[in-house]
């Protein structure tokens, strides 16, 4: 027979407070919080434990409800043990476990996304991760995770000593700020110090702070990231974008990442694949900073790219490697004062000619690299200049060349060493190398001229100031190669000169210079 109608089932109901013990198979709802449960039964009856037991609906509390979680890592093909044994495996509550994961849309409120303006919570999720209070517990630092998205912030963010922040790749997280003359970020000591009160009153500096796969933009022209007293501070693969509408002048002096020591020193930064971009400067290093490293990284667009000045003492141990330094108007690195400074390996494209119109003008006006002291070091680095009379300045002074587009200058302290140069000498013909030696610079230039059959190997000293010069030329010939070496002075500099026979063959000039400054 078919059933067309079921009687009307109850159970037993009431308030969640007043649930009491169900009998075995009865079950009983809680009005007031909308929970469904079930007695247990007896022991007898096979129960493992009397009670009640709820059964799940639409408004249960299911992390209150499923209590505990063990790893299973059955993605291999196997059950992992984790405790002692199998049947004593290791269980946490999902609450530990889900904590261990922070993300900032866990701070984000509806207020906060109906405004798209993400200060407030960005602020509040960095304070409550590493709460001031709790300063010296390591088990409350973790890492704040953000998602791919762009999150405006109207005022720039303070970063808390011991934080991390990562986000999901330089390309996919940006925190961008939308107005203001404050920078996007910001460190401060343990007290919410910053500027010249950060590491005092007994506060923690700003220390051992990790940011990592996001960026950092600004639209409007101010610092981007500010660094003060602070101490093993690593960004990885982060871009750091100014809003700087033109970068031919030095404009509002303001900064991709400026690093203050404020009169206490700040040590042991590292910067590894980041990108920095529409600033007056990239890197801007001030006073008291130590062992700084900025290694595969690029810089573009910059009026400089890596400037150190002193405040209390100068910058040292800086070490700049295997980068790209694209179309910055001045130098590439600069400093003024007893800075020391390592670059190796790193390549400089359009750099230093600026004309003040445009970022590639019609010459060099500016040393790709400069400093003013002996303890700067510059190994294996590549410049390209697509223009005549090209200056190459590692140090004070030292050898410029047109030779091809590629030249290469290796210096250590007061010495700078040339790469190999290579010239064609016309037959019967008097005219200028592409070798030109600046002001109050002391060189000695070995050469080889080969001509047919006949070759010379020699060397020449050279000094000179003001477009005046005084020179030694000391060579060997296996015959005579109808060539003679001069200077010719124009301005403050001077240019190696030849003058061929008329022999039929044309000559090959092979050089390196060495500079004393």
């Amino acid at each position: 027979m078919a059933v067309i109608q079921i009687s009307k089932i109850q159970v037993r109901r009431g308030l969640q407070e007043n649930l009491p013990q169900l009998a075995s198979g009865e079950m009983g709802w809680s009005v007031d919080e909308q929970r469904l449960w079930i007695g247990n039964g007896s022991l007898t009856e096979g129960a493992p434990e009397i009670g009640n037991t709820e059964i799940l609906t639409s408004n249960s509390d299911v992390l209150n409800a499923i209590e505990s979680y063990t790893f299973k890592g059955q993605e291999s093909g196997y059950t992992s043990v984790t405790g002692p044994t199998r049947n004593t495996p290791v269980t946490r509550s999902l609450q530990n476990k889900f904590d261990e994961q922070i993300s900032l849309r866990d701070f984000i409120t509806a207020a906060d996304t109906l405004s798209g303006d993400y200060t407030t919570a960005l602020q509040r999720a960095l304070d409550q991760i590493y709460p001031s209070n709790y300063i010296s517990t390591v088990g409350v630092r973790r890492v704040l995770r953000i998602p791919a998205g762009t999150y405006n912030i109207s005022s720039n963010i303070l970063v808390p000593p011991y934080a991390t922040i990562v986000g999901d790749g330089a390309e996919a997280t940006v925190l961008n700020k939308t107005s203001g003359t404050d920078s996007v970020i910001r460190l401060k000591d343990s007290r919410g110090n910053v500027g010249v009160d950060v590491n005092t009153t007994s506060s923690v500096a700003p220390a051992e702070i990790t940011i990592k796969g996001l960026t950092l933009s600004t639209d409007t022209d101010t610092d981007v990231a500010v660094l003060e007293s602070c101490h093993f501070v690593d960004f990885e693969e982060v871009n750091f974008v100014g809003g700087a509408t033109t970068v031919l002048s030095s404009g509002n002096n303001k900064s991709c990442v400026v690093v203050d020591d404020s009169a206490r020193g700040a040590t042991n930064l590292s910067f590894n694949r980041c990108r920095f971009a529409d600033s007056t400067y990239g890197v801007n290093l001030q006073g008291n900073v130590t062992n700084f490293t900025l290694d595969q990284s690029q810089l573009s667009n910059l009026y400089q790219g890596v400037t150190a000045s002193a405040n209390v003492s100068s910058p040292s141990g800086v070490r700049i490697t295997a980068s790209k330094f694209q179309n910055i108007a001045k130098q590439a690195i600069y400093s003024s004062d007893n800075s020391s400074i390592v670059s190796a390996y790193n390549y400089f494209t359009v750099c230093g000619n600026s004309d003040g119109a445009v970022m590639n003008g019609t010459g060099a006006n500016s040393a790709i690299i400069s400093w003013n002291t002996q303890n700067n070091y510059s190994v294996g680095d590549l410049f390209d200049r697509t223009y005549s009379n090209i200056i190459i300045k590692p140090t004070i002074e030292t050898l410029s060349s047109t030779q091809g587009t590629l030249t290469q200058t290796t210096t250590f302290g007061s010495v700078a060493d040339s790469a190999g140069f290579t010239e064609t000498l016309l037959d019967n013909t008097s005219a200028n190398t592409s070798l030109i030696i600046s002001s109050t610079s002391t060189n000695i230039i070995d050469y080889r001229i080969t001509r047919d059959t006949a070759n010379r190997i020699g060397t020449i000293k050279v000094t000179q100031a003001s477009g005046s010069a005084v020179y030694e030329d000391d060579y060997s010939e296996t015959a005579s190669t109808g060539v003679t070496l001069d200077f010719t002075g124009y301005g403050a500099n001077v240019t190696l000169t030849y003058s061929t026979t008329s022999t039929g063959d044309d000559a090959t000039l092979k050089y390196t210079v060495r500079s004393f400054i």
